[in-house]
């Protein structure tokens, strides 16, 4: 099924690779250029080519653009062998699947986005929209009483939905959801479609869209508007001026094109702007179905088209090679061997240690290539040898990685995707993991974006194809945390003085008779402080750190100290 999105996957330089490589993209863009400047008089492939990307910025250029390009890349992909057995379309996506899908020719449907966008481009800065967490139901209820000045727009998904209208009311809006503990985040636009701030344009666009003709599909095609199978013949003016007023029901259609068998879903589109949507509903059922994407922004475009052509091919559809490959060889039949299936898997050596491997992360390890959207994976192999330290954090005779360690890895995969200040909350602890005497031990770290934030799961392998869960967490944007933070000079003269440097007085651990915990001179790096109600800064040894750690965050043989070391400092009345 080929997804046809409106508005927010375009990016400046998008398309340029395909329409210098490929022949169909370029054919059909082409094709889609003429009708464009004959309803517009301009350009759609100048504006794709030029170096100024004013374009992005007028609506009236913006959705011409992205039209030819949506057309383009459908014609790509029905080149290599991938046809459509239905299509959908999101708001001005539309008239891309109803070109797509037969409804309309190429000059009707130019006719219709030119149309539509040069008579909103005079709505630009009166309006807003917003993305708020809850479902379509929900979102009308907050609504009441202010339906007049803003709209449901979009019903993306059951639990994600876009409002519409104008920007105080809708602000106020967002700050009553927002005291309620409900997401929301502004969509950058300045034009208030599917709201009442498009009535006046009812009368102007049916008058410029007289004349349309359409025909019955050959495409099954799914309407967003009405919910309903299209068969052609009503997408006319009036639908039109529906397609632009009433709220997109994507989530619904989506939801009714699941029903059945296996699907397969491909974003027609320069970056993937409703696949997230399609897969959480997806996942949500439990189904195996599919979705791909036909681009990503800033990426090697003809590479991620073969990507996605790839797991097509995987998934048993049929792809035309010689559009791929002109010249083909002879096939010669190979000779068949009794297979007897046995494995011969090749033992695990043990990995470098931490730091020595070229590009890896002293805490994380390598990182590994992902296919998931946002999602980075690390693969950390621990053994004593590699990190001494560890050998001083004992529960009996069994060497466990620190809680610390594990918080340290969880803040550092945020940092090297660059995410900024981040808390760390919800940690949850779920099972320990154990460092044998004599190996090593694999950690997977796991960092997944989402609205607020990360999620992070760190795991280690369990068996053929389990794995053991060790924490999970969840991080959250916090421009109060303060990194490398040195207490001001007022401060360090109201401390304390110096703590003695003896290595006897190194502070005991309280804990080994009840809990059987063994903290060695690695784990305890402290110097004792007298209780006082004054300011106490404590100095903490790092000499059994890793000698790379001091380019990341503290080592995490000094959490349970730095821990210990607060508690110790604390008043008796505090």
């Amino acid at each position: 099924m080929f997804v046809f999105p409106g508005q927010g996957s375009q990016w400046a330089g998008m398309s340029r690779q395909l329409l210098a490589r490929e022949p169909a993209f370029r054919a059909a863009l082409q094709a889609v250029d003429a009708a464009v400047q004959r309803h517009a008089g301009f350009s759609p492939i100048a504006a794709l080519q030029s170096e100024e990307a004013a374009w992005l910025g007028r609506i009236d250029h913006l959705q011409p653009v992205l039209f030819a390009v949506q057309v383009a890349l459908a014609a790509q992909w029905r080149a290599w062998g991938v046809v459509p057995d239905a299509v959908v379309g999101h708001s001005m996506g539309e008239i891309a699947a109803a070109h797509v899908a037969g409804v309309l020719d190429l000059d009707d449907a130019a006719r219709i986005v030119c149309v539509r966008s040069r008579l909103m481009r005079p709505l630009g800065g009166r309006g807003a929209m917003a993305v708020v967490e809850l479902s379509q139901a929900a979102a009308r209820e907050r609504l009441r009483g202010r339906e007049d000045r803003v709209s449901i727009a979009v019903s993306n998904s059951p639990r994600s939905t876009v409002l519409s209208g104008d920007p105080d009311a809708l602000e106020q809006l967002l700050g009553e959801l927002a005291g309620d503990g409900v997401f929301c985040r502004k969509v950058k636009v300045d034009v208030a479609s599917h709201s009442p701030q498009v009535d006046p344009l009812r009368a102007p666009l049916l008058t410029a869209l007289h004349g349309l003709a359409p025909r019955p599909a050959r495409v099954p095609m799914t309407s967003t508007v009405d919910l309903g199978d299209v068969a052609g013949r009503e997408l006319g003016p009036e639908y039109w001026v529906r397609n632009l007023r009433e709220p997109v029901q994507f989530a619904a259609a989506i939801d009714r094109l699941l029903v059945g068998g296996d699907a397969v879903f491909v974003e027609i589109a320069p970056h993937p702007v409703l696949l997230p949507f399609v897969e959480s509903m997806i996942q949500e059922r439990g189904r195996p179905d599919l979705a791909v994407v036909s681009g990503r922004r800033d990426q090697d475009e003809r590479a991620v088209l073969l990507a996605a052509l790839g797991a097509l091919y995987t998934r048993g559809f049929p792809v035309e090679w010689s559009k791929l490959h002109a010249r083909r060889g002879r096939p010669l039949p190979l000779p068949r061997y009794p297979w007897q299936r046995t494995r011969h898997w090749i033992a695990p050596t043990r990995a470098a240690a931490i730091g020595k491997v070229h590009g890896a992360h002293p805490l994380l390890g390598g990182a590994l290539r992902s296919s998931l959207d946002r999602t980075w994976f690390w693969e950390r192999s621990l053994d004593l040898a590699a990190a001494p330290y560890l050998a001083d954090h004992r529960l009996g005779d069994l060497v466990l990685v620190p809680g610390a360690e594990f918080i340290a890895m969880a803040l550092a995969a945020a940092e090297v995707v660059g995410a900024g200040a981040y808390a760390l909350v919800d940690l949850a602890l779920h099972s320990p993991a154990v460092v044998p005497d004599d190996g090593n031990l694999q950690l997977q770290t796991v960092l997944r974006a989402d609205p607020d934030g990360f999620t992070v799961q760190i795991a280690s392998p369990a068996g053929d194809d389990a794995w053991q869960v060790h924490v999970t967490a969840t991080l959250r944007p916090d421009a109060s945390v303060l990194i490398g933070h040195v207490p001001s000079a007022s401060i360090r003269e109201a401390a304390t003085g110096p703590i003695g440097h003896d290595p006897s007085d190194i502070l005991p651990d309280p804990r080994p008779a009840r809990s059987h915990m063994t903290l060695r001179p690695a784990s305890r790096p402290c110097r004792p402080a007298p209780r006082s109600p004054a300011p106490t800064i404590t100095t903490i040894s790092r000499r059994s750190a890793s000698p790379t750690a001091p380019r990341f965050r503290p080592s995490a043989a000094c959490g349970p100290a730095t821990a210990r070391r607060s508690a110790s400092c604390t008043s008796p009345t505090a």
